[in-house]
């Protein structure tokens, strides 16, 4: 049991790696290996929901936070990529409410706020009659 919890360790890290060498295939290959292994975690999906972001599948990358969230709802991490996510998929208003909720649970980080912000403008700028 032992040897398999290290591998698990190992196959995520790898996976973690992968990712900040801007390789995520490779990691999301990791990633579903460690799934196939072991229980379900927050880390897990967020981390998978990032490689899957990252190669722009976006309605993927969103079900991964989801279910991130669903785990541990106070991720704060998670709920500001499902912003950008349903942002991808031009899912605005969805968007807006994930920016705002990542904004409460990260309230140090002006990340989410400037994101809802921008995305803000995008929408007023597609619905400008200027645009039309």
């Amino acid at each position: 049991m032992n040897e398999l919890i290290q591998e698990i360790h190992r196959e995520f890290s790898q996976g973690v790696t992968f990712l900040e060498q801007g390789l995520p295939e490779a990691a999301l290959a990791c990633f579903l290996k460690v799934r196939e292994q072991s229980q379900d975690s927050a880390i897990l999906f967020l981390y998978s929901g990032i490689a899957l972001h990252e190669l722009k599948r976006f309605a993927e990358a969103a079900d991964c936070y989801q279910k991130a969230i669903k785990i541990e709802p106070e991720s704060g991490e998670a709920h500001n990529n499902l912003g950008n996510s349903l942002l991808a998929l031009g899912q605005f208003e969805l968007a807006a409410g994930s920016f705002l909720t990542a904004s409460s649970l990260l309230p140090a980080s002006p990340v989410p706020l400037a994101t809802l912000a921008r995305s803000e403008e995008h929408t007023s700028e597609l619905q400008s009659p200027c645009n039309l």
